[in-house]
């Protein structure tokens, strides 16, 4: 009876896990706060200037004092372990018709409440007066099932006087795709993880490639009939996918985080 318990314990556990996802869609028409899963510093909901449709956050960037706090944190719960799809919308006008603009808009997200990892970077020189769209993908199991999440926005003053506007943020999650059975896939373990120079797999005698991406999905390495060791020196620190492609046209991600 009692591992009976166990056993349907477990089972709803995963239900929950599969119905769960990430998902939000926030227009900043009010300053969001914990509630919606929100942590905002710095920034605020405001028709001044105006956001890329009624209000949006946005913070007035005029000295080096501007630099304390000036961040949106998203963070939720839900993770379904599939692929994350998120953008936002972002602007950065000068205040008035002569102050220049020279500042720093990065986004980065974290996993477990661990370090953050960038996503992106943009240096700010230009009196941007109209939205622009940011999108980007994070890839299936780099924020595993029932994990905490953060995306980071951070703005930086470096000179001028100019305002970052964020707006239209829009966070979705997609199923996670299931594994395709491969008569090789108990064979082959990749090591070590984290890594500095090489990965090794236990055996490659059956492995026709190997193509590494990175949480985006974008290519940045590719062996074609590899040997055991693989050489990832050159590869910035940051978190990978390693996906072995068998003789038999299956597959096998694995998780691999660079230092």
């Amino acid at each position: 009876m009692i591992m009976k318990k166990i056993l349907c314990s477990l089972a709803l556990a995963g239900l929950s896990f599969a119905s769960a996802q990430i998902s939000v869609t926030e227009s900043f028409e009010s300053t969001p706060d914990a509630t919606k899963g929100f942590t905002v510093d710095g920034f605020s909901s405001s028709a001044t200037p105006s956001g890329c449709t009624a209000r949006a956050l946005s913070k007035n960037f005029w000295s080096a004092s501007s630099n304390t706090k000036n961040t949106i944190i998203y963070t939720s719960n839900s993770s379904n372990g599939g692929k994350l799809n998120i953008t936002f919308k972002y602007k950065h006008p000068r205040l008035g018709t002569t102050a220049t603009v020279d500042g720093i808009l990065k986004v980065e997200y974290s996993v477990d409440n661990g370090v953050y990892q960038l996503l992106d970077t943009f240096d700010l020189k230009t009196n941007e007066q109209f939205c622009q769209t940011y999108t980007k993908s994070i890839e299936q199991d780099i924020v595993p099932a029932g994990k905490n999440f953060k995306l980071k926005i951070t703005g930086t003053y470096v000179s001028g006087d100019f305002y970052i506007v964020v707006d239209e943020l829009a966070i979705s999650q997609s199923a996670p795709t299931l594994a395709v059975n491969s008569a090789y896939k108990d064979q082959i373990s990749v090591y070590p993880n984290p890594v500095q120079d090489f990965i090794h797999l236990t055996d490659s005698k059956n492995v026709v490639k190997i193509v590494i991406t990175d949480i985006s999905g974008k290519m940045v390495k590719s062996v074609d009939t590899p040997s055991v060791s693989i050489d990832v020196s050159k590869l910035k620190s940051g978190n990978y996918i390693a996906n072995i492609i068998f003789a038999d046209g299956t597959q096998q991600s694995h998780k691999i985080i660079k230092k």
